[in-house]
C-alpha cells in the first residue's frame, strides 16, 4: 500500500513538473511591408529538440477575423518559428495580431496596428 501510494505521488510530481520544463514561445515579432501586402513573424521559441517541442500552431488575425491558421510538425530552427505570409485584404491602420501556441505548454500574441499612410513598410 506504501509503495502504491508513493508511486501515485511521483507520477503525480512527474505531470506537474513536465509543463514547467516546457518553454512559453518569449515574444511574437511581426514587421508588414505595405507595399507588398507581407507579413513577416518570428516567434522566439528556443528548444532543444525541435520535433518534440515546438511552435505547433500560429493563428493570424486581422481587425478580429481570424484570417490564416497554420499548423507545424517541427520548428524552423531551435531558436524561432519564421514565417510569412501574403495579405491582400491589409490596410492603413488596420490592426494584425498573430497567436503563437506552444506544441507542449502556452502562448503567446503580437499585435501590429498598420502605419495609417502608405509609407512603404510598418514595423
Amino acid at each position: 500500500m506504501k509503495l502504491s501510494l508513493f508511486a501515485s505521488g511521483i507520477i503525480g510530481l512527474f505531470i506537474m513538473v513536465s509543463p514547467l520544463s516546457a518553454t512559453v514561445p518569449d515574444s511574437v515579432g511581426l514587421s508588414f511591408d505595405t507595399t507588398e501586402h507581407i507579413l513577416k513573424v518570428r516567434v522566439f521559441h528556443p528548444v532543444k529538440n525541435t520535433i518534440d517541442h515546438h511552435i505547433a500552431k500560429i493563428l493570424v488575425v486581422l481587425n478580429g477575423k481570424e484570417i490564416i491558421t497554420q499548423q507545424f510538425n517541427n520548428q524552423t530552427n531551435k531558436g524561432e518559428q519564421d514565417v510569412a505570409y501574403t495579405i491582400i485584404d491589409a490596410k492603413p491602420s488596420d490592426k494584425i495580431s498573430v497567436n503563437a501556441i506552444c506544441s507542449i505548454f502556452g502562448k503567446k500574441t503580437g499585435i501590429l496596428t498598420l502605419p495609417s499612410s502608405n509609407s512603404g513598410s510598418g514595423k
